[in-house]
């Protein structure tokens, strides 16, 4: 099943058509393509591709129904994400003290939601990083609780390494999308297939 881009009701495949970012049920198209030639709506709509590598959108946006990661309209799960995005710099606070990083992320940290689409097999994937997170993050809680009682100084540094590698693979792996960009009305996702972004109207 497919959302209208212009009524929200949900239709089969083959009930609506896409243009250029938008699925329009065949009721809605006779309206749509008038709000297109009045000036009120145009081809792309709250998603854009900033030169096939990046997806620019609206915050808290809905983004069209087709796997993120390999444009298959066989949608096997839609998620609502939240995302954040800080300097990666500010990663490097690590290195002077571990609770100097948390403070500074919880302060300087920008928040949103975008709801994604995956088909079966990508949705797999993303379950698959999921566990390795998971496991990364009890090496570092393991390790670091090792170091604490016991008072072995290289297990420490240890548990700082598996939380940097923690760290980098939620944000370059596990997360599955990552913010590259953001100003006040937009951001810039990385991480979208580029068939998936063909589809879209070029950011200017």
């Amino acid at each position: 099943m497919i959302k209208c881009s212009n009524c929200s009701q949900e239709f089969d495949e083959s009930d609506v058509i896409e243009l250029k970012g938008h699925f329009i049920c065949t009721e809605c198209k006779p309206v749509f393509l008038q709000k297109i030639e009045e000036g009120v709506a145009h081809l792309g709509g709250e998603w854009f591709q900033d030169k096939n590598k990046f997806l620019v959108t609206i915050h808290d946006s809905v983004l069209p129904q087709r796997c993120i990661k390999c444009n298959s309209t066989e949608i096997y799960k839609t998620q609502k994400l939240k995302k954040t995005h800080i300097n990666p710099f500010y990663i490097l606070l690590i290195f002077i003290h571990f609770l100097i990083l948390l403070v500074v992320y919880f302060v300087v940290r920008k928040k949103v939601k975008v709801e994604i689409s995956l088909c079966i097999m990508h949705y797999k994937k993303k379950m698959m990083y999921l566990y390795i997170l998971w496991l990364l993050f009890f090496l570092t809680i393991g390790s670091g609780f090792f170091a604490i009682q016991y008072e072995i100084k290289y297990v420490g540094f240890l548990a700082g390494f598996f939380l940097l590698l923690t760290l980098i693979f939620y944000f370059l792996v596990a997360g599955f999308i990552s913010v590259k960009k953001w100003t006040k009305t937009h951001v810039w996702y990385r991480g979208f297939s580029k068939s998936f972004l063909s589809n879209l109207a070029e950011w200017k």
